[in-house]
């Protein structure tokens, strides 16, 4: 049971309207200053579908207390649907490059996703907000790594990447074997493992 009033986020199993719903309605009720979220698909290591939030409260809140605020009864199944524990998230840019699955910012942590995903795809409860932590965030962004993706998974091969000049040479082996991972188009999480954890 801790109390924090500093930025959390979790993974939802929760359904799409009660999901959003909850968000709008913490906001509304002053519990939270905003509210994030972004649907993932499973990679190929999970099983569930679910979302990742992050939360930003408005004053010192239990973190249990406001896990069980989004259980979520489903006529026909068993238990509720509901979070995984809230965790002390300590930048906004980490969790959003994260949630996007962002190229570059896996790379740096060692990791790969199948699966990418885009500012569109994000719901925010402070739309205006949200368009500025992701600026933020997006600010001075070394593209070579996104580059390389779309060159891998477009067909190119390794000679054509090295022929348009954008590797530098201090870097032809680390973003050779990316350029590989890419194409090989799976999921490598650097030993963590994936969010089929039971919610509740």
């Amino acid at each position: 049971m801790a109390q924090t009033t500093k930025l959390v986020s979790s993974i939802s199993f929760n359904s799409e309207n009660f999901l959003k719903g909850k968000l709008r309605e913490l906001v509304t009720q002053g519990v939270l200053e905003y509210g994030y979220a972004i649907f993932h698909q499973p990679e190929e290591d999970e099983k569930k579908e679910h979302w990742h939030i992050v939360v930003k409260p408005n004053r010192r809140l239990d973190t249990s207390a406001l896990r069980n605020l989004f259980l979520e009864t489903i006529a026909g199944e068993d238990k509720p649907r509901g979070v995984l524990p809230f965790r002390p998230t300590n930048r906004i840019s980490d969790w959003i490059l994260y949630s996007v699955h962002d190229t570059a910012y896996l790379i740096r942590k060692g990791e790969v996703r199948k699966h990418t995903y885009s500012k569109a795809d994000f719901f925010a409860t402070e739309p205006d907000l949200f368009d500025e932590d992701w600026n933020e965030c997006h600010r001075n962004e070394d593209n070579r790594l996104n580059q390389l993706k779309e060159y891998a998974s477009g067909g190119l091969d390794w000679n054509d990447v090295i022929a348009l000049g954008i590797i530098p040479p201090n870097l032809y082996f680390p973003f050779k074997d990316m350029f590989y991972t890419f194409k090989e188009n799976q999921t490598f999480r650097n030993g963590r493992t994936g969010h089929d954890e039971a919610a509740v």
